[in-house]
């Protein structure tokens, strides 16, 4: 687990993503298995992006559900040689941890779901931002301690 010192006030958040893109930095959000209950320990990119802007709207997360996946449903550069219309296994072992994003004012290119429970919801976004910089999504792919993504 993290922990909440590395928690950003929402005013920081903002600060960050204000610098970025006026220095013309795209930025790439991950996140991971988290608890809604212990949210601010898990400080994950795309769970800041929910708490603090609320884009996405909606996040979740699954464990112990066989083998994850992602399709892609959407040409895109990100997603090229991943085939299309196929499984791209990125969770093979472990607790099988993983979380996905809905309702995001962004595009999303590729699909999360687990071999037991089908897609869940975003995998991959992409966005162009007001500054013209690109935001990449990749939901499940965050280093963290119960799930080998080697």
């Amino acid at each position: 687990m993290g922990s909440p010192a590395f928690w950003p006030s929402k005013q920081l958040f903002q600060e960050f993503l204000d610098e970025a893109g006026t220095k013309g930095v795209g930025l790439v959000f991950l996140n991971n298995y988290f608890e809604f209950r212990y949210i601010k320990e898990f400080p994950y990119g795309i769970n800041l992006l929910y708490y603090h802007l609320h884009d996405p709207s909606s996040i979740g997360f699954g464990y112990g559900e066989g083998p994850v996946y992602y399709k892609v449903i959407s040409n895109h550069p990100i997603t090229e040689g991943l085939g299309s219309n196929g499984r791209i296994y990125i969770v093979n072992g472990g607790d099988y941890d993983y979380a996905w994003f809905n309702e995001w004012s962004g595009r999303i290119v590729a699909l999360i779901g687990s071999e037991t429970r089908g897609i869940r919801g975003g995998g991959i976004g992409v966005k162009e931002t007001s500054y013209g910089t690109r935001w990449v999504l990749l939901a499940g792919l965050a280093p963290e301690q119960w799930t080998d993504i080697s």
